[in-house]
């Protein structure tokens, strides 16, 4: 097996930079004073923001300094909604100055990625935090606070098609489903669209306002602007299209249809959605560990790892592919976590001794703007327990059945599988929380590769239920024949003992039988979970639609109530037919 790091990816997808959460940050000292925060202009406490006032000026922020030992400081403008008392503030913009104007248009703005509503009216409070690094606590000023109304951000994009770019493919009323090969321009003030790294080469184009060849499409071309870049000309045919003339490249597009205007200059390219951390041992470069983007340029993930592991990161999976290591970083925003390997392609060296284990997990979170990294100790990135959702749950997270929790990335339950498609997830209702086939090496042969982006697991056998191990660290999947659990005062377990409960054994579909003592009076229901602090699934009298005679109801929990003779009995339980007997 080749020798590299193991790590586990946690992915966090932000619109912008969130507050660290208070748990996180190492103090390595005493915060400063309070900055003292003032605005140079009189900016009403109650705003609504209006589109035509976007260049304006809302606040003429400035603030003191932040004295850390003479260490460089970095002051971020934080806003948060006034009854969270910045539990959960987010960052408008970070900067290493003492002032800083806010427009319109930035409020709005930081007010969209926040989460609020074009129209909705909130209470907002604005401070600064001044801080050095995420491990040392951060100083923060006086809070002002405003009422304000976004508006809407978003106007209708128009399109960009030809063969100068990507083709003349679209849907049209006799091909209503053919592939679209146009590229959308975003607009975010009236009139104007862009777009960054639009590839163009020799060939034509034209633009649209909506991507369908219709009698109803407006359609704009040579003829329509006054002002071009002379990289574009007249494509001289009857369809007034736009011939680009310029060297081949990507290039960063403005359309002014209010000026009739279009600029363009050469793009710069994008940072990469993901990067990957490539250790000194690693032999093949498809084994790279990704480390997923939180925010552009800003990437994130939790590793387990092992000290001295020499590493550096790749922008893909390639060995050709652009590489940040030691050399790249501003080395004063290195976390002293990280060594430079001294070796001859720039690797860094883990320097952090995780004893008394000899490796634990660690965040770390790079940053390719600022050239910064930060290295935290972190829990290990698995979930509390899996859910089992697909086909037959109806990918309905409120009938999925748990996996347990039984140690570091190993979980165990009960769930019932009939024909179709399934997948695990670590968070109800969320989707971006799963763990497809492809997250496992491990898999039992009677579950399929349903392939697609989804990464689904399939199953065709009968329907029956499994009892499932999960083991996220090893990556492997076993099942076994389920069973069920009698909890309550039959059998061996008085007073509602798990660990004493009979065990129902899996028969076949969903039928689970057991022999155990039943005294007359005995309440009790089924569960196929172990004990009362983790969810699952649990089955009570009002389950069932056909009970044997000698059980009745019992209580709000609506419990089984044994009637009948005591002494030793056969309890049969199906599931799927929803019957329970007892002789």
């Amino acid at each position: 097996m080749k020798n590299k790091i193991l790590l586990f990816i946690l992915g966090i997808g932000l619109s912008f930079t969130s507050c660290v959460k208070e748990e996180e940050v190492i103090d390595l000292g005493t915060a400063p004073p309070p900055n003292t925060l003032t605005n140079g202009i009189s900016t009403p406490s109650t705003v609504v923001l209006m589109q035509e006032n976007g260049d304006d000026d809302f606040a003429v922020l400035s603030w003191t300094a932040a004295d850390f030992g003479g260490k460089p400081v970095n002051y971020s403008i934080e806003m948060d909604l006034a009854e969270n008392d910045f539990t959960s503030a987010k960052d408008i913009i970070t900067i290493k100055v003492l002032e800083h104007t806010l427009t319109v248009a930035d409020i709005n703005t930081a007010l969209i990625l926040y989460g609020i509503e074009p129209g909705e009216t909130v209470s907002v409070d604005i401070r600064i935090r001044s801080w050095v690094n995420y491990i040392t606590a951060p100083g923060v000023s006086n809070e002002m606070q405003f009422t304000l109304t976004p508006y809407e951000l978003i106007f209708p994009p128009i399109y960009l098609i030809g063969d100068a770019h990507n083709g003349w493919g679209l849907p049209d009323n006799g091909n209503p489903t053919a592939p679209s090969s146009a590229l959308e321009l975003e607009s975010y003030s009236p009139g104007i669209y862009e777009a960054t790294d639009v590839k163009f080469g020799p060939g034509k184009f034209r633009f649209l306002d909506i991507p369908n060849w219709s009698t109803n499409t407006q359609q704009w071309g040579f003829s329509d602007f006054t002002t071009l870049p002379p990289e574009f000309a007249s494509g001289n045919d009857g369809d007034d299209n736009i011939a680009f003339v310029g060297t081949p490249g990507n290039y960063n597009v403005v359309v002014d249809l209010a000026t009739n205007k279009i600029t363009i200059e050469l793009g710069t390219p994008a940072p990469p959605l993901s990067l990957f951390l490539v250790s000194a041992q690693l032999a093949d470069i498809d084994d790279a560990i990704e480390i997923p983007s939180k925010s552009q340029g800003v990437y994130e993930s939790v590793l387990l790892v092992a000290k001295n592991t020499k590493f550096r990161f790749f922008a893909a999976k390639s060995w050709t592919a652009e590489k940040f290591g030691w050399s790249y970083f501003d080395e004063a925003l290195i976390d002293s976590d990280l060594g430079n390997s001294g070796d001859d392609v720039s690797n860094f060296v883990f320097l952090s001794d995780p004893s008394p284990e000899p490796n634990t997990y660690f965040k770390i979170t790079v940053t390719l703007a600022d050239k910064s990294i930060v290295v935290v100790p972190a829990p290990p990135p698995f979930p509390a327990t899996l859910l089992i959702n697909g086909d037959p749950q109806g990918w309905n997270f409120n009938n999925s059945p748990y996996l347990q929790n039984t140690g570091v990335g190993e979980y165990e339950g009960i769930a019932k599988l009939s024909n179709g498609s399934f997948r695990f997830f670590g968070v109800k209702d969320d989707w971006n929380s799963d763990y497809g086939y492809d997250k496992f090496t491990t898999i039992p042969g009677i579950f399929g590769d349903g392939g697609g982006g989804d990464r689904n697991f399939t199953y065709s056998g009968v329907t029956r239920y499994y009892k499932f191990h999960v083991s996220l660290i090893n990556k492997t999947i076993t099942i076994s024949d389920a069973s069920l659990l009698v909890v309550g005062e039959a059998g061996d377990g008085a007073n509602w003992n798990f660990g004493a409960a009979p065990v129902l054994t899996w028969v076949s579909g969903g039928i689970f039988t057991v022999t155990a003592t039943f005294n007359n009076g005995d309440d009790f229901r089924f569960f196929d979970y172990p004990n009362w602090s983790l969810p699952g699934n649990e089955y009570n009298f009002n389950y069932f639609t056909t009970v044997d005679a000698e059980l009745n109801v019992s209580g709000g929990d609506a419990n089984f109530n044994f009637n009948g003779t005591s002494g030793s009995h056969t309890l049969t339980v199906d599931l799927i037919a929803k019957t329970v007997d007892i002789n």
